[in-house]
């Protein structure tokens, strides 16, 4: 597993009680596979860097994220965003091809939805694994173009660049034995994540169980 390293990129907007459960999750599913973390708090959490409370934006976690990218040396980069749940097997994925690729089974727990259950979503790139030549190339060329940080909201930010640098960009989509899990809890980016409306949601996930294990498992009951 030394081919790949692990870029943990945070605004640090949510809970210290929910973060510290996020990441002592992800510290016990990577075993001894490097982990980068980027964030805008200082972290005890693998090689740290702090960028400084630069905001919360999508510009600023790409540029996060590019930071992350441009410090590891591997030949492949996973990601883990600061709102997921992963399976250990996800960290250990070996894509045959450089390129794009992302986990085809995340599924979505509004947790300021009471008992809403959980929702089936598209590709994630908080769920993607990818080369890192690919990644540098097409962030160094996306971010060249905008303001180093941007404290601004969505609306804002799609007047500067309509597109995130990975649209129409081609994926590879993989399965582990078991699905990713992102919470949107009201205090991230994004309020809500879009559901792929012709699958119904679910009062139980394989491997996470029950939405109330979930929200044990993050300090949220």
């Amino acid at each position: 597993m030394q081919n790949r390293s692990v870029i943990y990129y945070s605004s640090n907007y949510e809970s210290p009680e929910f973060e510290k459960a996020i990441t002592d999750d992800l510290l016990s599913k990577i075993g001894d596979i490097p982990l980068i973390s980027v964030t805008q708090k200082p972290m005890s959490l693998g090689k740290n860097i702090c960028v400084g409370d630069v905001g919360q934006s999508y510009i600023n976690i790409m540029r996060q994220f590019f930071i992350g990218i441009q410090e590891a040396k591997t030949k492949y980069i996973v990601c883990a965003e600061s709102d997921f749940l992963y399976d250990k097997e996800y960290f250990r994925f070996t894509p045959e091809h450089n390129g794009i690729h992302r986990h085809s089974n995340v599924w979505v727990l509004h947790t300021f939805l009471d008992k809403d259950g959980f929702g089936k979503k598209g590709v994630s790139e908080g769920a993607q694994i990818c080369d890192r030549e690919t990644l540098l190339n097409r962030l160094d060329d996306y971010l060249k173009c905008l303001p180093k940080w941007y404290d601004g909201d969505w609306e804002m930010f799609r007047t500067l660049r309509m597109r995130p640098p990975f649209h129409r960009f081609p994926v590879t989509t993989f399965e582990t034995k078991y699905p990713c899990l992102t919470i949107k809890t009201g205090k991230g980016m994004r309020r809500y994540t879009a559901l792929l409306p012709d699958i119904p949601k679910v009062k139980k996930l394989p491997y996470f169980g029950t939405e109330k294990n979930v929200r044990k498992k993050i300090c949220m009951i």
